[in-house]
């Protein structure tokens, strides 16, 4: 069986879209602005990784990707090995400016947590997994 559990939320940062992780340190999430119509049309889109350095340097990566449910009512992200979702009209209403932020949730197997799998990014090997 499969539950959900807060991870984080989704914030809009000019055009783009700011994926915040409770717990992740391997760079800030992003969904470029170039991408987010394209996502909300239901198109399967890239997530950049974007890392900034001590001194300033940004280095942009691929984090994952994204791409809207089967039951059209969700957003799924696909970032370092692990699935988050977030509701669909959410995600619509953080882009058009009618909502803050969008809630993010992480998708656990209740087998996994039984078993006492990890289930949070504080394992350093994770993150770029």
């Amino acid at each position: 069986m499969t539950t959900f559990k807060k991870a984080g939320k989704i914030e809009r940062v000019k055009q783009a879209l700011k994926i915040e992780i409770a717990g992740y340190y391997g760079g800030e999430p992003y969904i470029a602005a170039t991408d987010v119509p394209k996502l909300i049309a239901g198109e399967v889109v890239d997530i950049a990784l974007i890392k900034r350095t001590f001194n300033e340097v940004v280095h942009i990566g691929k984090a994952g990707k994204a791409w809207i449910t089967k039951s059209g009512r969700g957003i799924t992200f696909k970032i370092a090995g692990k699935s988050y979702i977030s509701p669909r009209y959410e995600v619509e209403d953080v882009v058009t400016g009618r909502m803050q932020a969008a809630r993010l949730s992480k998708i656990v197997d209740e087998d996994d947590l039984r078993r006492g799998l990890q289930t949070t990014f504080n394992d350093p090997r994770m993150i770029y997994a």
